[in-house]
């Protein structure tokens, strides 16, 4: 998401034309400011990643199963080396985000909406244009509007 965020309308992007190498330059050049330079080459090399597997349950749906995610030996020498307890806001922050037991022909995805804030959507792998656009109108019935207007 942060990827594509550089570009006017991410929802009309062909993925199967997409210059991967431009669209990861200009994620760079604008949010450089914002990410370290570690943050950057790990959203780039996540986004390609991605792009990878996606592509490749294109080519085939029923056999296509997700890579296994890598662990950064930084976050596993962190974790070893951490025993002292966390703050209570850390430990909300861990316990919304356990894992949860799908049902066979779902999938959960992430999705970060702002800081602190990650929303999880369970959807079936095989979810239709239709089943999307109906999705779309039912999350869009739920925003709060801004009554600081």
């Amino acid at each position: 998401m942060q990827v594509f965020s550089v570009l006017e309308d991410p929802g009309q992007v062909d993925l199967a034309t997409l210059d991967v190498d431009d669209l990861l330059n200009r994620f760079q050049n604008l949010c450089k400011q914002r990410f370290k330079p570690q943050v950057l080459e790990t959203y780039k090399r996540r986004f390609r990643s991605a792009l990878k597997s996606y592509k490749q349950y294109l080519e085939n749906p029923g056999t296509w199963k997700p890579a296994s995610q890598e662990r950064s030996a930084n976050t596993e020498r962190r974790q070893r080396a951490s025993s002292a307890p966390r703050a209570p806001q850390e430990q909300t922050v861990s316990l919304s985000s356990r894992p949860v037991l799908n049902e066979i022909g779902t999938e959960e995805y992430r999705l970060p909406l702002r800081p602190r804030v990650m929303a999880r959507l369970i959807l079936p792998v095989d979810l239709s244009p239709e089943e999307a656009q109906r999705i779309k109108v039912f999350v869009d019935m739920l925003v709060v509007p801004d009554t600081q207007a």
